[in-house]
């Protein structure tokens, strides 16, 4: 009778430990949700802010990187989506990293002819080595980068057009920062 006192005294202590954990973790996010959430008067750190003016902060410029490879069925949509960012255009440079050995680079180019003269800055960069594979293609695209902030989309995941505009308050508040949403793969791995 002893062994099960003694088992049941543990599994309460433990169960104790874990609730307390809990708590203070809920508290913690309580009192700091409202610090991040993108309403705030200046969403921008000061540095960000212009010295002399007290009007609206300068938004940082974004760049997205859209590595693709062979994804003829998606690459429409992603880039659709992106360009449906709410964000100032002048602000905005999107980078198409296509390693495709398909016709998604003629989907791709055609779509990208659609959106000429919109304001979008949206570069096309092929590459016929796929050295280094997406990490290359990522590595082609900062050397050209422009923005203060990367963001990445994988082709299967569509950014909502709030992508930007929800995240940066909290991106220009750390020295480096990464947002991972949940997508559309986040559940059906273990290791996602």
């Amino acid at each position: 009778m002893f062994a099960i006192e003694l088992l049941y005294l543990v599994s309460v202590g433990l169960l104790a430990v874990y609730g307390t954990n809990s708590l203070v973790h809920t508290w913690i996010y309580w009192r700091r949700a409202g610090k991040i959430d993108g309403t705030a008067e200046h969403p921008l750190p000061a540095a960000a802010r212009p010295a002399h003016d007290d009007g609206p902060p300068q938004l940082p410029a974004v760049t997205v990187q859209l590595p693709i490879f062979n994804e003829r069925h998606v690459a429409g949509r992603l880039l659709r989506a992106v360009a449906a960012l709410e964000w100032p255009r002048e602000r905005l440079q999107i980078q198409v990293l296509d390693d495709s050995t398909d016709d998604t680079t003629a989907i791709i180019a055609a779509l990208i002819a659609d959106y000429e003269g919109s304001g979008l800055d949206i570069q096309h960069l092929h590459r016929h080595d796929r050295s280094g594979y997406k990490a290359g293609a990522l590595q082609l695209g900062m050397a050209s980068a422009s923005g203060d902030l990367i963001a990445i989309f994988d082709a299967d995941f569509v950014p909502p057009s709030d992508f930007c505009s929800a995240r940066s308050p909290v991106s220009m508040t750390q020295k480096s920062a990464v947002c991972r949403p949940a997508g559309a793969t986040s559940t059906q791995t273990l290791l996602t």
